[in-house]
């Protein structure tokens, strides 16, 4: 069986760069005869990370690659588990992350799959990977022959994966292995600390959009449960043992914590919390 992979329904860039639009990825499959069906739906939901990057580390990263002649640098950002989300800064050139994207790469990427499972340095050239030939070729068609990677945990969801390469295998020395890994251990933390910030911001601004549940007490409950029953304030009172003042005063404190005009509205909005049923 051969598997063909194909984007569907999308247009415009591939990546949103703010609201991260879902890019659906639709796997084909040939059987033996050549006749085509379709495999599982695979939904990827591509983030560009320019918008919420520091230039000035985008910048020194440049020089420094420059300066280590190294053609170019990806940034990634992958769950633990999974391909639910996929966070890309640059992705090498802008042709080869189109195809990566457009082909679900992300899913068979060597790099991202040592990431997923242990966190270390790792110096690779596209010979000794292990992977899709076809992943393997695309990679090389595209001057990513050599390079470094690092992936470092970033939270209990995310892994960050910074790799570079460089189209010609130059000799490097040992002490400068160990110095272009230590950068960018340097670099990986500063990216994904930079995500970080970002992710908890919009994590806060999200808590902070929620209504809080209403904390009612258990005598408030009782009287809310009876009152839903068609109950009077003072029928209420008599079947707890307390004033019907108090049962007032129980079924009015519902109220204002519900948000409710009136008792109908006050029994409709606990029912839809589950505060009684």
């Amino acid at each position: 069986m051969k598997k063909l992979t194909l984007i569907t329904g999308i247009t415009g860039s591939l990546i949103d760069r703010q609201s991260s639009l879902p890019i659906i990825i639709a796997t084909l499959c040939l059987d033996e005869d050549g006749e085509m069906f379709h495999g599982d739906c695979i939904c990827t939901k591509f983030s560009d990370l320019n918008y919420c990057m520091d230039d000035q580390i985008k910048l020194t990263l440049d020089k420094w690659l420059y300066s280590i002649r190294f053609d170019s640098y990806a940034y990634v950002i992958t769950p633990r588990k999974g391909f639910d989300d996929f966070f890309i800064l640059e992705g090498f050139n802008a042709s080869w992350r189109r195809q990566y994207m457009e082909n679900g790469f992300h899913k068979i990427d060597p790099i991202i799959n040592k990431a997923q499972n242990y966190q270390q340095a790792h110096i690779w050239s596209s010979v000794s990977l292990s992977g899709s030939d076809r992943f393997l070729n695309c990679a090389k068609a595209h001057g990513i022959r050599y390079g470094y990677s690092m992936s470092l945990p970033i939270n209990d969801q995310y892994i960050g994966v910074l790799s570079v390469a460089r189209k010609e295998d130059i000799f490097v020395s040992q002490k400068e292995s160990m110095n272009i890994i230590g950068m960018i251990t340097v670099y990986l933390h500063k990216l994904n600390n930079q995500f970080l910030m970002d992710f908890n911001n919009k994590l806060i601004d999200k808590i902070g959009n929620l209504t809080p549940p209403a904390i009612l007490t258990a005598r408030e409950r009782e009287c809310l449960v009876w009152l839903a029953e068609g109950k009077t304030s003072w029928e209420i009172s008599r079947i707890l043992s307390i004033s019907e003042r108090t049962a007032v005063f129980h079924i009015n404190n519902c109220m204002t914590k519900l948000g409710a005009k009136n008792r109908v509205q006050v029994i409709m909005k606990a029912m839809r919390a589950n505060i009684i049923k």
